[in-house]
Order: C-alpha cells, then structure tokens, then sequence
C-alpha cells in the first residue's frame, strides 16, 4: 500500500513538473509618445499591461532609453539599445515612438448638390522596432498608423461645414476618444508582436537543444 502511494505521488510531481511553466521571459518596453491636449498619454501602461499577460513574458520599462540629444525624434543606435536592454538583463526591447496624434475632421462622403457627409477622425502615427538581446540584432522595424472612427454627421449641400456641434466633442469625449485610441493601437500592434518573440523562443529553443546534444 506505502509502496502504490509513494508511486501516485511520484506520478503526480512529474505531472506538474512538466505542466509548470517556464521562467518568465523579461521583455523590455520603451515608448516615446509626443504631447496631445487631451490624451492622457497611457500607450506604455496599456502595452505593458497585455504583453504581461501573455504567458511567460514579463514586461518592465527600460526606462534609460530616450531619443539622441543631437538628433531629436531620431533612434539611439541598435548597438546602443542591444548594450542597454543587456545591462537591464533583457531577452527582448521593445522600442515605440508615437510622432503623430490628433484629431481630424474629415469630409468622408461627398454627393454634389445634394448632400456632405463628415465625421471626426483621431489619427496616431509612428513606429515600433523589435529587438532580440539574445541574438543582438533588430528583428522589425515597421511604422504604424492607426486610426478610429468618432462621430458622423450628414448635412445638406447648403449647409456644409466642418464645424458642425453633431461631430464637435468635449473635452471629456476627447479624453475617451484618445484612450479608445491607444487601445485600437494595442490591438493592432500585440498581434504583430507575438509572432516575432514566439519565433525567437522557438529559434533559442533549437539551439539549446543542439548544444545539447552529445
């Protein structure tokens, strides 16, 4: 009986060895995002918050990385951001530079003579770079721009202008409006994200087990 117990247990300590998960992955997140009178400018907490619960990765600011002084809204060097996210003791750096967020009024339909449609539009523009630490090289590079949809209004010929209160928001509704926006960039970006970082964990992944190998 002591024996079939001890057994049991065995079983069920290698059962969560092998279901327990590996050492969470440190992913370093830098944001740079320009100045707007009614966005609250919470981009690096909202990144930070969903690339944490993705499982195994742990998202931290690198909090040293900034722009040259000598080159304004340019990037540091790759082999600087490489140097830094080693010292932080990174396994990727996450770099993204917000240059363009406002809000537009647009005339998004047109009929002559009859009728105009127009509507508010926020836009954010800028770029994000991937970097593996591990393998000390940049693994993406790409701009971004993302925009939502507010409200919408349609008017007669006669009465076309942009100025019209049905799409003229508050300072509250802005607020909301660029948060919403920073969300929609979220959602844009993670899903390009997690493919480059899941392929660099299968990529380490291979080259330890080669190592490994006798």
């Amino acid at each position: 009986m002591r024996l079939l117990f001890c057994s049991v247990m065995l079983a069920i300590c290698a059962v969560q060895a092998i279901g327990a998960p590996a050492s969470s992955r440190l992913v370093l997140l830098s944001v740079r995002q320009c100045e707007n009178a009614w966005s609250d400018n919470r981009l690096f907490e909202r990144l930070q918050t969903v690339l944490t619960r993705e499982p195994g990765w742990r998202a931290e600011p690198a909090q040293a990385l900034g722009e040259p002084k000598d080159r304004p809204n340019s990037w540091p060097s790759v082999d600087s951001m490489i140097s830094l996210g080693r010292d932080l003791g990174g396994q990727y750096l996450i770099c993204l530079v917000v240059s363009d967020q406002r809000l537009e009024r647009r005339k998004s339909f047109h009929v002559p003579l009859v009728f105009h449609k127009w509507e508010s539009v926020g836009v954010v523009k800028g770029e994000f770079r991937v970097i593996d630490l591990l393998r000390g090289k940049q693994v993406k590079a790409e701009a971004f721009e993302v925009e939502l949809h507010g409200p919408r209004v349609i008017q007669a010929t006669m009465d076309d202008t942009k100025f019209d209160p049905d799409i003229t928001m508050t300072a509250t509704d802005k607020a909301l409006f660029f948060a919403n926006l920073e969300e929609k960039l979220v959602d844009e970006l993670i899903p390009k994200i997690r493919p480059i970082i899941a392929k660099g964990e299968r990529e380490q992944l291979a080259r330890q087990d080669t190592r490994n190998r006798p």
